[in-house]
C-alpha cells in the first residue's frame, strides 16, 4: 500500500512552544501510522526519503537530514514498524539526502572554522541495524569552483547525481548566482555538466529540484518569475553548449486588495480580484472564525488596523542564525515573536476581534509570500495563510 511521509513545524499548545514532527500516512485509508514527535524546530525544509522493508504499511523506514540549531542538525533514521530512531550529530547544517543503491548521500552547509565562510559538503552513509553510519567519505562542494550550498539533490544515473546549489558572498546567499551541476561521486566527483538556473532575482530563491523515477528527467522550481524548469538528462550529458529547459507554469489569480474585514462581530480576510473578467467572481471573505469561504462580500467592513512593529536589530535572518525576532507594540503592550526560518518581515497590523487583540504580521522568504495570525495577548499563533503569488505589502 502506499505511504507518505511529511515534516512540519507544528504547535504544542500544552508546552507554548514549537517542535518538529514526522508523520507516516497510509494513503489508502486515509490515517496516520506512525508519528516521530519532539525534534527540534527544523530551520529549513528537511530532507525525507522512504524505503519500503516490507509489504506492509508500517514496513518502512525513514531517512532524514534535519536542520536545526545547536545539536539537532544532522541524520537521523526511524524504523517506523519497531520504532527504533537514531541519529547521527554533525557540526554542519544537514540540508537534504538521497539514496543512490545501497548507500545514502547527505548535502550540507558547514563553516571550518568558527569566522571562516561557509562552505558545502556531501557526506556518504551506509545502513546497519543500529541506523545510518557514516563510512568516512565526503567530498567538498567548493573544490575548484564558486563558494556555494546545496539545496536538493536527485539521482540521474548509476553513480550520477543532479544537484542544485545556490551561491555566497562570505555567510550571505548571492540572489545571482543558482545553479545546477551533474557530478559523478564514483569519479572523484567529476562535474558533467553546470547549468545556471536564472540569471537574476531581487532576492535569493531557493532552487528545489526532483529527479523522475527513472533518472531521464529533472525539475527545478524556485524562480523568481515562477513555474518549473524541465530538463532531458540525455541533454544534460550531452556536449551540447546550451542546455534550454521546457518552462511549465500554472495561470494564477492577482489580488488588487486583501484586507481584514469584520461582520456582526465575526472577523475574516477579504479578497478582490484584479483579473475577474478570467473568472466568476470578484470578491471573496475566508471566515477566520469557521474557515468558511463566501463570495458574498457585502457589509464585510474593513478593520481598524493600527499598531507598529520593528525589527530586533543584529537578530537574522542568516544561515547561522535563521529567525528574524519582531516587536510588536499595540499603544498599550508590547510582544516579541520570531518569524517562521529565514523570513523576512513585510507588515503588520493589529485590530481586535470583539475585545480579543490580534496580530496579522505578512512575511517573505526567498519572495514566497506567507501570512500569520497571533493572538495578540501572548503572541501564540493562530492561523496561518499561503499561496499568495507576491510579497504582501497591504
Amino acid at each position: 500500500p502506499p505511504v507518505l511521509a511529511s515534516a512540519a513545524r507544528e504547535w504544542n499548545g500544552q508546552t507554548g512552544q514549537h517542535t518538529g514532527v514526522v508523520r507516516i500516512w497510509d494513503v489508502q485509508n486515509r490515517r496516520e501510522v506512525g508519528r516521530l514527535a519532539d525534534l527540534p524546530v527544523p530551520d529549513g525544509p528537511p530532507g525525507i526519503v522512504v524505503r519500503r522493508t516490507g509489504n506492509q504499511v508500517k514496513q518502512v523506514v525513514v531517512s532524514l537530514a534535519w536542520w536545526a540549531q545547536g545539536t539537532g542538525s544532522g541524520v537521523r533514521y526511524w524504523n517506523v514498524a519497531d520504532n527504533h530512531r537514531s541519529a547521527s550529530y554533525q557540526q554542519d547544517y544537514s540540508r537534504t539526502l538521497l539514496w543512490a543503491g545501497d548507500q545514502a548521500i547527505s548535502a550540507s552547509f558547514w563553516q571550518p572554522k568558527p569566522k571562516g565562510s561557509l562552505r558545502g559538503l556531501l557526506r556518504f552513509w551506509t545502513n546497519a541495524n543500529s541506523g545510518l553510519v557514516s563510512t568516512g567519505r565526503q567530498i567538498d562542494l567548493v573544490a575548484g569552483g564558486p563558494n556555494v550550498i546545496p539545496t536538493s539533490l536527485g539521482v540521474v544515473r548509476r553513480n550520477q547525481i543532479a544537484i542544485t546549489e545556490l551561491g555566497l558572498v562570505g555567510n550571505s546567499l548571492k540572489a545571482d548566482l543558482a545553479q545546477l551541476r551533474i557530478i559523478d561521486v564514483a569519479n572523484g566527483a567529476k562535474v558533467l555538466r553546470t547549468v545556471k538556473l536564472w540569471d537574476s532575482a531581487a532576492t535569493p530563491r531557493l532552487p528545489i529540484m526532483s529527479t523522475s523515477p527513472n533518472g531521464n528527467f529533472v525539475a527545478v522550481a524556485g524562480a523568481p518569475a515562477g513555474g518549473i524548469q524541465l530538463y532531458r538528462t540525455e541533454a544534460l550529458l550531452s556536449r551540447d553548449s546550451e542546455v534550454t529547459p521546457q518552462e511549465l507554469r500554472l495561470s494564477a489569480a492577482k489580488y488588487k486588495q486583501v484586507a481584514i474585514v469584520a461582520k456582526n462581530g465575526q472577523v475574516g480576510v477579504r479578497l478582490d480580484r484584479d483579473d475577474a473578467s478570467r473568472g466568476d467572481w470578484k470578491s471573496a471573505v475566508l471566515s477566520l472564525d469557521d474557515r468558511t469561504l463566501t463570495f458574498d462580500a457585502s457589509n464585510w467592513e474593513i478593520a481598524a488596523a493600527t499598531g507598529n512593529a520593528s525589527v530586533t536589530a543584529g537578530v537574522g535572518p542568516s544561515l547561522t542564525q535563521p529567525r528574524q525576532q519582531v516587536q510588536l507594540n499595540d499603544g498599550q503592550s508590547s510582544l516579541t515573536i520570531s518569524l517562521p526560518p529565514h523570513h523576512r518581515l513585510s507588515k503588520a497590523i493589529f485590530t481586535r476581534v470583539g475585545d480579543d487583540p490580534v496580530w496579522a504580521v505578512a512575511s517573505a522568504r526567498g519572495g514566497q509570500p506567507l501570512l500569520q495570525i497571533y493572538d495578540g495577548r501572548n503572541g501564540n499563533p493562530i492561523r496561518q495563510y499561503s499561496g499568495h503569488q507576491q510579497r504582501i505589502r497591504d
